[in-house]
């Protein structure tokens, strides 16, 4: 979720998730997997994902059909 571009609705979106339970469990998650990795707070990402093509602007999701983005590097989560 954190890498789609649009993924939040602005920067608001993103402290108020970060700063409430998902942010709690989320540093614990990191915590639990890492042991010597603090997370000192969420990313400022607001939605907002860099992204630059020679194609065309990118103002909306169907903006991004036939262009290729990076693939997540997170491992898919198992249930």
């Amino acid at each position: 979720m954190l890498n789609l571009p649009f993924g939040f609705s602005g920067n608001a979106a993103t402290d108020e998730l970060f700063d409430g339970d998902f942010g709690t469990a989320f540093a614990a998650d990191i915590d639990a997997a890492r042991g010597d990795v603090v997370m000192l707070g969420g990313p400022d990402a607001g939605g907002f994902f860099a992204v630059t093509n020679f194609k065309r602007l990118i103002a909306d999701l169907v903006d991004f059909d036939g262009i290729r983005v990076p693939p997540s590097t997170l491992p898919p989560k198992t249930a």
